[in-house]
């Protein structure tokens, strides 16, 4: 059996692929605290490998989400607006904070034009310190939690909201994140 790992040590390259790439040091710490309570991950766990998965995977959300001038045009808001609504106190909006703090928000939470309904209720439900790829897996990912009764069709928690649906389930799923 393999000795338990007081620290893992990180290339200076792959730091810098990282930075550029837009992931600051909270989220990888974050990510790399995830990864240590994972079993399977922690056997598997090779630096090279889950670095570079989690720089595509980083690099494809950020791709993805928009960023605070496009959340306002969106939304008929000023931008300050936005910063508002991303408040953790008061979350109106999931947000993701990089570099810079340079803000992203995941498509996942708008819709037709506006935010995902019961957005503010979901975001009161999920944990602070929920990772990020947790989240945007969860509302986008198909479950049998959310399986609808008339047609049997399996729903993301947005397609469920999308749909009209009551929230309660979304926000007991929410919870246990």
């Amino acid at each position: 059996m393999a000795p338990e790992l007081d620290y893992i040590t990180v290339s200076r390259e792959d730091l810098r692929d990282l930075n550029q790439a837009g992931i600051g040091k909270d989220v990888i710490a974050s990510l790399i605290h995830d990864w240590a309570h994972s079993i399977s991950l922690r056997r598997k766990l090779k630096i090279k490998g889950p670095v570079l998965d989690l720089q595509v995977k980083f690099k494809r959300l950020s791709d993805e989400s928009l960023v605070t001038q496009q959340v306002a045009e969106l939304l008929g808001i000023s931008p300050s607006r936005v910063r508002q609504l991303s408040t953790p106190d008061e979350p109106g909006l999931y947000v993701l904070v990089g570099l810079n703090e340079q803000r992203r928000y995941p498509p996942w939470q708008f819709q037709d034009g506006g935010r995902l309904p019961h957005l503010q209720q979901l975001l009161k439900a999920i944990r602070r310190d929920a990772h990020p790829f947790t989240v945007c897996h969860f509302m986008t990912t198909k479950t049998h939690d959310l399986e609808s009764g008339k047609t049997g069709w399996l729903r993301s928690p947005r397609e469920w909201l999308i749909a009209g649906n009551e929230p309660e389930p979304v926000l007991q799923l929410a919870r246990n994140l």
